[in-house]
């Protein structure tokens, strides 16, 4: 290496800059040295911008080497038969003129974060083997550093001043680096991917997320299906969860009620130990046709049977034991308790007696003292051990399920049982039942026509009640009989109901519909075509009417 290439300590030393801040933006103006006053001759500037432009493409080159935007090309950009042959020379070393120079004190380099320290000493350049044509390129490349040592460039706004080839080269480096990261470094391998990152709607994970919906919901559905096949259809349950065969020779009698589900005979034939195991009977039940048909009532069953032949006995008829009695709608106490005797063989005496403490079977207390209105009708499978008692509380149970379902309250039974007990005896078209209701109301209260002076009911089917007559007619002596009942004496309801009311009348008792009527008649006793009436007036037209028909019925004989 010439004494020329070598930098003297002062060129070391000088070579330190200070980069001091732009107000005016991040990219400082270069300025032409010959258009300044004082500034080089048109042939040196020229010269000089020439070097530069080399300089600037070796460093733009070099950068992009190093971000692996393009090869390393096999000979230097300077090696073009347009550079001269010192040029040519000394743009062919490897890497000196590209590495930053010496930082006095310790300062870092701008870019030290980016061009790797060299291994060898900064005012040093890297040992190499002579090529051709170094001995020539020596003396030239060592007058254009002395020619670029003799060279400034001036920046406006930064005071930095360029010693030499390779403070050029820095600069021009760092000016390319600034433009790069002025254009959002657009080289970058994964810039675009970036970009176009950016750009890609949020609409493209939706078949993403409708995947995972998918797959959740198959799987939820899985599990509960699992889920309802163990508890239900007992899979994989072993034999030994059933008897075999047609059971033992001890038998039970179970008894199933009305709207019994199968899990609730197959809970009922388990705790009676008629079967083993509730499953195997829930799926016989839901997959025969048959199933449908069991009746309500009670049945006589080996106990320790299988499944199916437990459901073959509950459908044969001759296992129905007990003792099957219906009873109507409106039917008096009295009357029931003769039909159950029939029945059943249960003495009358023994309801009778029943009656008299019917509070010990769970009939509320009521001003009647009596069970009577009470007593729900309908059909029932006595067992053939039950009692007097066992009857009667059968009875007010299902009575007492209808009110619960009415929301009839506790305190409003008694009432509502007995104005439902008086439509059963008063009307026989259903669709009469809520204005029965409504005419008793407007009496009690006094409503309409009355003037707001409550009116006595005057009911021949109260009287008929405590006269023990079975037609609803009654006479002047018999309605002139003291009773809390006959309501032509006294005023308000009966003492109690007179009946065992149904569903009808109680819905129409519980709510019955607008009206302002004070009387009515049955015109039609064959039909019982009744006619209501707001005023006396308009009463007594309608009772005209009815002794009209009635008398032409006599007349025909």
């Amino acid at each position: 290496m010439s004494e020329d290439d070598r930098e003297s300590p002062e060129q070391a030393a000088g070579s330190r800059h200070v980069r001091r801040p732009r107000p005016h933006g991040r990219r400082a103006r270069r300025i032409d040295p010959a258009a300044e006053p004082g500034g080089s001759t048109p042939g040196v500037a020229a010269g000089r911008s020439d070097e530069q432009r080399r300089a600037l493409e070796e460093a733009r080159h070099a950068l992009r080497v190093r971000r692996g935007e393009d090869a390393a090309p096999e000979t230097s950009p300077a090696a073009s038969g347009d550079l001269p042959r010192g040029h040519r020379a000394a743009a062919a070393r490897p890497e000196p003129v590209l590495t930053p120079a010496p930082q006095a004190h310790g300062d870092a380099h701008p870019h030290g974060d980016r061009d790797p320290a060299p291994d060898h000493e900064p005012d040093e350049p890297a040992d190499h083997e002579a090529g051709p044509g170094d001995d020539e390129a020596a003396p030239a490349s060592a007058s254009a550093l002395a020619a670029d040592g003799r060279r400034e460039d001036v920046e406006e706004h930064d005071d930095h001043v360029v010693h030499d080839d390779h403070e050029a080269v820095d600069s021009h480096h760092e000016d390319d680096d600034e433009e790069v990261e002025d254009h959002e470094d657009d080289a970058h391998p994964f810039d675009g991917f970036a970009h176009e990152q950016k750009r890609r709607s949020p609409l493209h994970i939706l078949p993403v997320l409708l995947v995972l919906v998918v797959v959740l919901a198959v799987g939820a559905g899985a599990v509960y299906g699992y889920s309802w096949l163990r508890g239900n259809v007992s899979v994989g349950q072993a034999q030994d969860d059933d008897f075999t065969g047609t059971g033992s020779d001890e038998e039970v009698v179970i008894e199933i009620s009305e709207g019994d589900t199968g899990s609730d005979i197959a809970k009922t034939l388990t705790d009676k130990g008629v079967i083993k195991s509730a499953p195997p009977f829930v799926r016989l039940f839901g997959t025969s046709q048959e199933a449908s048909k069991i009746q309500p009532g009670s049945y006589r069953v080996n106990t320790k049977m299988s499944s199916a032949s437990a459901l073959e006995a509950l459908l044969d008829p001759s296992s129905q034991t007990g003792l099957r009695v219906t009873i109507p709608e409106g039917m008096r106490m009295k009357d029931i308790f003769e039909r159950v005797s029939k029945t059943t063989g249960i003495p009358e005496k023994d309801f009778e007696k029943a009656a008299k403490n019917y509070t010990d079977y769970g009939i509320p207390k009521n001003k009647a003292d009596s069970p009577e209105g009470y007593l729900w009708p309908g059909r029932y499978d006595i067992p053939e051990d039950a009692s007097a008692g066992d009857v009667l509380t059968m009875m007010w149970e299902r009575m007492e399920t209808e009110l619960d379902d009415l929301d009839v309250a506790p305190e409003d039974r008694e009432k509502v049982l007995t104005l439902a007990s008086i439509a059963e005896k008063e009307a026989r078209d259903p669709d009469d039942y809520g204005r029965v209701v409504r005419t008793l109301e407007n009496r009690l209260e006094g409503a309409g026509d009355a003037h707001g002076k409550p009116m006595k009911l005057q009911l021949d089917s109260t009287v008929a009640y405590f006269s023990g007559s079975d037609s609803i007619s009654t006479t002047p002596k018999q309605r002139e009989t003291d009773s809390p009942y006959n309501t032509y004496l006294h005023e308000g309801l009966p003492a109690g109901p007179i009946s065992n009311p149904g569903k009808a009348t109680l819905e129409a008792a519980a709510d019955p519909p607008q009206g302002k009527w004070l009387y009515w008649v049955t015109v039609d006793t064959s039909t019982g075509e009744t006619k209501f009436a707001d005023t006396y007036a308009e009463h007594e037209k309608n009772v005209a009417e009815w002794k009209q028909r009635a008398a032409s019925k006599d007349a025909d004989g």
